[in-house]
């Protein structure tokens, strides 16, 4: 899953209650980490820098959550926060306690804005969340008032009140293999000056980070949310035509490689997706496939793989931490399969209704220490020469000049690429130039990305000595994330467009090996029939907002589709496509 930028952020900038008499703080004197775009892996940030991908995108200055203001401080080094550890194995070096000293306000509340990562994600006893840690607002006249405090990186708002009662999400990104929240708390305190707010990690339970805090009168925050006990369907989830090519033959050696990704895909998701669509579960095109079995997404260091991780991996044939792309864990850059396929005189196209700098696509094409360096990917993708480049309209702002002067979108025209933004653009293209685009896919139309790709299918396949095309559906991992069904379920309704137009394709050209899996799986997803039995939405349960172990689909039909087989791990993808072509992967 690759870095996507915000997923929602409900009340903030509303400004309502700003005219209340509430004083940001600043954090500076105590902050000990920063909201970097840092790609050097170097964790000094703690848990706030994975790869440059986290909350650096958090505004800097002043702004307003949910009618609080808050002050997000800023140094030389970047917009800076407190991150506290302490004695947490693998956290020691982080502080366990760090004391900010205030103006003498007066106010009715103290406010966080803030989070929590749990080092062991186990409730306490009382089966409330883990403690953050402890919050002591220190008097000017030597009082005191102490607050425990409970949260979590990516509780979601419903959780039972007696877990995070006092916690109003009012910020959210994705950040590698999980959704990172803000909390907005508050806390009711003596009318009198406050000297200082003293925070301890309480001995090291959580890994907590405070970005902002306020003095000042009694407003509300926000409420406890429950979902819907019954999603409701905002758009229609059509199907492709299910006639599936299963007469393609199973051995020999193709001449053309088609793969497609669903980020975040699992088989929970498939589920839904199939209930939604024909009332059954198994009945997905995808399904149809005559080789059907299971694959291993684990990274290097964890069961479980971010985005970056699993992307090297496929791609690369080779195992990597979180967050690398197209390189190993000691940052050696190491030959994607995509790469190797281009250097053989095949073309190659890389499409995806993500960010072309997202975390999939680059790891066919990038080397860098952390999947949030776009500059450096984007760099990557204007000198990679493959055939087709083409990502969501969000994409093109990397391309566009920077201060340094450097066009990258000029310079890939002057190196014969084309802009082409829909599929009659791409059929129309001249036959001599290779093709980027930036079209504007909307997940209420999960059939535009399969007309996409059937475009691009149809023009390398006029390449005399074949191609090798990723096609990426990133709709499914911000379901997952979102635990939104209507995303889940047209993310795998996009899959299967795409499925149907490589089907269709290789109809014709039948030395086509079409390849059908995931990343990793996204929400630990279940769904069943509705329990009144009739046939309808289907119920989708989500547990997680994060990515999760599970191992994911893989379906494969067309020659050298039988070397796939049962254990598979997903660095054996592209050594069995390096094998059929004869390629060596370095």
């Amino acid at each position: 899953m690759k870095m996507r930028l915000l997923l929602y952020s409900f009340c903030m900038l509303c400004g309502a209650l700003s005219a209340q008499n509430i004083t940001p703080i600043n954090l500076n004197n105590g902050a000990n980490s920063f909201f970097r775009d840092d790609t050097a892996g170097d964790r000094k940030g703690g848990w706030t820098d994975q790869g440059g991908n986290d909350l650096h995108m958090l505004p800097s200055g002043k702004a307003d959550f949910c009618g609080v203001p808050f002050l997000i401080s800023a140094d030389k080094d970047g917009k800076s926060c407190i991150v506290l550890g302490g004695k947490a194995s693998s956290w020691s070096w982080l502080p366990s306690q760090t004391i900010v000293k205030t103006p003498p306000l007066k106010g009715n509340c103290v406010y966080l804005l803030h989070s929590a990562a749990f080092v062991n994600n186990k409730k306490a006893s009382d089966g409330k969340l883990p403690l953050a840690g402890r919050l002591t607002v220190q008097y000017t006249d030597d009082t005191s008032s102490e607050f425990r405090v409970r949260t979590g990186r990516d509780t979601a708002d419903w959780h039972s009140a007696n877990s995070i009662a006092n916690a109003s999400r009012v910020w959210t990104i994705y950040n590698n293999n999980a959704q990172v929240s803000l909390f907005a708390s508050k806390f009711q305190i003596n009318n009198k000056p406050v000297a200082a707010l003293d925070f301890n990690s309480d001995g090291g339970s959580c890994i907590w980070m405070i970005a902002g805090a306020a003095i000042g009168d009694d407003v509300t925050i926000g409420k406890v949310q429950t979902p819907p006990k019954t999603p409701t369907r905002k758009f229609d989830f059509p199907s492709p035509r299910h006639n599936a090519v299963t007469a393609l033959p199973r051995q020999g050696i193709p001449q053309n490689i088609i793969l497609i990704i669903g980020d975040g895909m699992g088989f929970g998701s498939l589920d839904a997706a199939s209930l939604a669509a024909y009332g059954r579960t198994g009945a997905l095109l995808m399904q149809t496939l005559p080789v059907k079995i299971d694959c291993n997404t684990l990274s290097q260091g964890d069961r479980v793989t971010d985005s970056a991780a699993a992307a090297t991996a496929i791609a690369g044939g080779y195992k990597t931490a979180n967050s690398r792309v197209g390189m190993t864990a000691d940052q050696q850059p190491r030959t994607t399969f995509a790469e190797a396929a281009r250097d053989s005189g095949r073309a190659v196209g890389l499409v995806t209704t993500d960010n072309l700098q997202g975390a999939t696509p680059a790891g066919f094409m990038a080397h860098v220490p952390g999947r949030g360096d776009y500059a450096g990917i984007s760099v990557f993708a204007a000198n990679s020469r493959f055939h087709v480049l083409i990502g969501n309209s969000g994409s093109r702002q990397h391309f566009l000049p920077k201060k340094d002067g450097v066009d990258l979108l000029a310079q890939m025209k002057s190196a014969g690429y084309v802009e082409a933004n829909t599929d009659e653009m791409i059929a129309a293209a001249p036959s001599d130039k290779r093709i980027f685009g930036f079209p504007a896919f909307k997940n209420s139309d999960p059939a535009s990305p399969g007309r996409i790709a059937g475009a691009v299918f149809e023009r390398r396949g006029k390449n005399p000595h074949g191609f090798f095309v990723m096609v990426e559906c990133s709709w499914p991992d911000g379901g997952g994330h979102g635990n939104n069904p209507d995303l889940s379920i047209s993310g795998v309704s996009c899959v299967e467009f795409v499925l149907r137009a490589a089907l269709d394709f290789a109809e014709r050209n039948p030395n086509t090996l079409i390849v059908v899996t995931a990343d990793h799986e996204t929400g630990k997803v279940s769904a069943a029939m509705p329990k009144n039995g009739k046939a309808g939405f289907p119920e989708v349960t989500y547990r997680s907002t994060n990515h999760s172990e599970a191992r994911v689909p893989f379906f494969a039909v067309g020659p050298g589709a039988d070397l796939f087989t049962a254990g598979l791990d997903n660095t054996a993808i592209s050594r069995v496509f390096a094998e059929l072509w004869n390629l060596k992967l370095k």
